[in-house]
């Protein structure tokens, strides 16, 4: 009995690929003919298949959602990781500049250094612009409450302010 198997058993697996193909061909053939009796063979081989290959990839699914869930954790890890090391960059700098600011500070108290008012800053309406080649003046409407207000002319302190009341009281010429 083997000695008729074994050669049948070599015959089929050297012919086996081109049965495939010759299988293959044939359906092919017989799919492209309007054939009711095909046709109706085929929605009952999809019909029977699709429920067993549904069980089947369920547990495929089931893998490839942990195998996903294992590399997002890895992901996470390194994350966390770079976080960690990016955090610990940080706290060095948040040291490093509070010693800069205590140094500065020493260094203020050691100059008895006044600190300069804060800058405060008007929108304006640009009224006359009288620019030349190395002077450039430009006339602007601000009102008179910002003109007239001592607390808001900072340079007082700097001794500007008889300037300022020159400049105040000289004849402006008027645009337009």
């Amino acid at each position: 009995m083997t000695r008729i198997a074994t050669p049948l058993k070599a015959w089929a697996q050297r012919f086996s690929f081109l049965l495939v193909v010759g299988m293959t061909f044939a359906l092919m053939l017989m799919g492209s003919t309007d054939n009711r009796l095909i046709e109706t063979l085929r929605s009952q081989v999809v019909d029977m298949t699709t429920p067993v290959l549904q069980t089947l990839s369920q547990p495929v699914h089931s893998v490839e959602q942990m195998v996903e869930n294992v590399r997002e954790i890895a992901e996470l890890r390194q994350i966390n990781a770079d976080l960690r090391a990016e955090n610990e960059r940080l706290m060095a700098w948040h040291h490093r500049a509070q010693q800069l600011e205590a140094e500065n500070t020493a260094l203020r108290d050691m100059l008895n250094l006044v600190p300069e008012p804060d800058t405060r800053f008007v929108t304006a309406r640009v009224v006359g612009d009288s620019g030349g080649a190395f002077v450039r003046s430009v006339l602007i409407a601000a009102g008179s409450e910002q003109e007239s207000s001592a607390a808001r002319r900072p340079w007082r302190a700097r001794g500007w302010s008889a300037a300022w009341s020159r400049w105040q009281r000289t004849p402006r010429a008027s645009c337009c």
